[in-house]
């Protein structure tokens, strides 16, 4: 079944595209615009089967594991598509492993130890029955995420292409099945984390297939040579991907405890149907273009050119439809989704720029670690976490709805994103200027 529907994955891989970047950036958003096609249109049976409590309960285990994964492997997976050597990036991607491994088992001695200080903390509370299931996810994840930027390297687009579809199949069949057999909420939890790792053998498969050679090369010598090599990243990139991960999560954990897990419902659901098929399409452009980025750099050519067209490009496929959110996502959401789930289409509303923003800048937001500017992510992730904070505190003591706390985040966070554009902008001149 999966074979008949990535078949034409096949065929646009083979169509005469005169550019590589443009060929693989087609190949990867078109297996991640279907697998994100099924979760929309799967979504309406969905809501039928679980309440927005439900979908709340979903939102806080997804920004949880979300702000933990980022973390799974200190940032150094980040690093396998960078080095010329392929001896080099094998064993980035086996340290990136080790590392994973290793942050689960902190993890499960926390669960383990702790679990009852967990319990005082609102965020937790709902999750105790599911910190087993956490700390699973938290392993596929990390290990997933080590073979896709692998798969990045070799440039194996299709495969990962075809992984997101896989992915997409099972987090479907697991959240229908449970629903209808009443299993609530946790077929949606089940369904997410199944979600999240398959896809993991068919890239191992392929590494050990393909990759075996240079596989017996690694050594615990050039291990420990690659980590010093890249150690930036955990010591500064790390730090800024968790104020990252946070900055992106902060929001629906903040309106859950502010306001209630239907609230964070509405939310997840606007994120999961307008959000997330936005975002993760920008998320193929995105290992398309580090991928064209990096092999500029180790040719000494400059990436101004292509990090600004790539961003105007991003624009024009965005602004449409974002145009359309704007005006009638109340109407859709009520019309496709049920009555009770408008509010959230008052969200999509809010969130309509913000959306743009991210759907332009996250994708192209590599290049600063690309040109190891990391310090400059690292700051203006601490700002939008300090102004997500402070939006929300102003909001609770003001007493206002959850409805404005939305439509305030979303203007602030498209400001945010205008700067991050601007910000890179700068740091890409003044390589520029240094290299010249």
């Amino acid at each position: 079944m999966i074979a008949k529907v990535v078949q034409p994955l096949k065929k646009l891989g083979n169509t005469n595209v005169k550019s590589r970047f443009l060929k693989n950036i087609l190949v990867l958003a078109g297996g991640t615009a279907f697998a994100q096609g099924l979760l929309a249109l799967c979504s309406p049976v969905l809501t039928r089967l679980y309440t927005p409590a439900d979908f709340g309960l979903l939102q806080t285990y997804v920004s949880v594991l979300s702000i933990a994964a980022v973390i799974a492997s200190w940032r150094y997976e980040m690093t396998i598509p960078l080095p010329k050597s392929d001896r080099t990036a094998a064993s980035l991607l086996v340290l990136s492993m080790m590392i994973t491994f290793f942050m689960g088992g902190v993890m499960a001695v926390i669960f383990f130890l702790f679990q009852h200080e967990l319990e005082k903390f609102q965020t937790f509370q709902s999750l105790i029955d599911y910190l087993w299931l956490l700390l699973l996810s938290f392993l596929g994840v990390g290990i997933y995420q080590s073979l896709n930027y692998w798969a990045v390297r070799k440039g194996a687009f299709k495969d990962i292409a075809r992984t997101k579809v896989t992915q997409s199949f099972g987090q479907i069949a697991i959240q229908v099945v449970f629903g209808l057999l009443m299993f609530r909420p946790s077929g949606l939890l089940l369904g997410d984390a199944a979600g999240r790792v398959m896809g993991s053998g068919r890239l191992s498969l392929s590494l050990l297939k393909e990759d075996s050679k240079v596989l017996k090369e690694i050594t615990v010598k050039s291990i420990i040579e690659s980590a010093k090599r890249y150690r930036s990243f955990p010591l500064i990139s790390s730090w800024s991907a968790l104020l990252n991960g946070i900055g992106q999560q902060l929001a629906p954990l903040l309106i859950i405890s502010f306001f209630g897990a239907a609230a964070g419902g509405w939310f997840a659901l606007g994120q999961r149907v307008i959000g997330m098929p936005m975002l993760l399409i920008g998320k193929s452009v995105s290992q398309v273009y580090f991928g064209e980025a990096s092999d500029r750099l180790k040719k000494n050519e400059g990436i101004m050119d292509l990090y600004q067209k790539t961003a105007v490009k991003l624009f024009l496929i965005g602004v449409l439809p974002i145009a359309v959110l704007f005006v009638g996502s109340p109407y859709l959401f009520s019309l496709f989704f049920g009555t009770e789930w408008r509010e959230a289409g008052l969200y999509v509303q809010s969130l309509s720029l913000m959306f743009l923003g991210h759907f332009v800048v996250v994708p192209l937001s590599q290049t600063l670690y690309i040109i190891e500017k990391q310090s400059w992510q690292f700051y203006w992730d601490l700002g939008r976490v300090v102004i997500i904070l402070a939006i929300f505190m102003v909001v609770k003591d003001m007493g206002m709805s959850a409805g404005t706390a939305v439509m305030i985040y979303g203007m602030f966070m498209f400001a945010m994103y205008a700067a991050h554009y601007l910000l890179t902008v700068a740091a890409i001149k003044q390589m520029d200027r240094a290299g010249s």
